[in-house]
Parts: C-alpha cells; sequence; structure tokens
C-alpha cells in the first residue's frame, strides 16, 4: 500500500492577541514549532483533533480573558489539548513553556485519549487585572 503523508509544520512565529487552534488542512503529524502566543482573550494553543502532533519549544504567556467569571478569566490556559475520540491520539507537548495565563499552563481535562508532555513547565497563574 502507497500511503502518503503530508506535514505541515508552522515554525518562528510570535502571535499575540491571537489562538493557535490547531487550524491546518490535516489533523495528522503537523509539527508545530517555536510558537509564541501572548496577550490573548483565549487559549494560547488549542487542540482538539489529530494524531502525531508535535508542539515543539513552543511559549504561551500572559493569555487572560476579562470577560469570563465577571472578570477573573478563568478560562483561559496557556495549551489545551482536547482529543475527542480514540483515534486522536499520540500527541506530543514538547519543550514548551507556559507563564502567567488565568487559569491552567496545561489543560486535558475532556481528552480523550492520553497526551504526553516531554520537559514542558509552567508557573503560576496570573493575578486578574
Amino acid at each position: 500500500m502507497n500511503r502518503r503523508i503530508i506535514v505541515y509544520l508552522i515554525i518562528l512565529l510570535s502571535l499575540g492577541e491571537t489562538t493557535v487552534a490547531g487550524s491546518t488542512p490535516s489533523t495528522w503529524y503537523n509539527i508545530y514549532e517555536q510558537l509564541g502566543m501572548h496577550d490573548g482573550q483565549a487559549i494560547g494553543f488549542y487542540l482538539t483533533k489529530g494524531t502525531g502532533n508535535l508542539i515543539l519549544n513552543c511559549d504561551a504567556y500572559n493569555n487572560h480573558d476579562s470577560l469570563s467569571e465577571n472578570g477573573r478569566g478563568g478560562n483561559t490556559d496557556g495549551f489545551g489539548c482536547h482529543p475527542r475520540s480514540a483515534a486522536d491520539s499520540n500527541n506530543v507537548f514538547r519543550g514548551c513553556r507556559a507563564w502567567f495565563n488565568s487559569d491552567d499552563g496545561y489543560d486535558c481535562i475532556n481528552g480523550f485519549t492520553a497526551t504526553v508532555f516531554d520537559h514542558c513547565w509552567a508557573f503560576p497563574r496570573a493575578a486578574a487585572n
């Protein structure tokens, strides 16, 4: 069987006031490298489907939702990985950093499969503005 695999590589972007939502034409085997998601009002990086994706050396910081929870912004994570089916597996976050987001650094609360976090770190959430 001849299989064609297309890998989308997104590298070296600084995305202020935006969210990267894993919106490439293919959701399989993408590499998201050295992205900086910051100063936005939503989750910095949000993945809900796909398999074999690598999120490599990315930063998510200073993201704060001023509308939720009476302005406390408790719904804005640095990184979210919420695969919706068992087929969406083998996603890896490697060397990623999250800081001063108004909720979690990393959130997988609604994920149906395991996600690997390898050498990633997060430190305290930001105080409400």
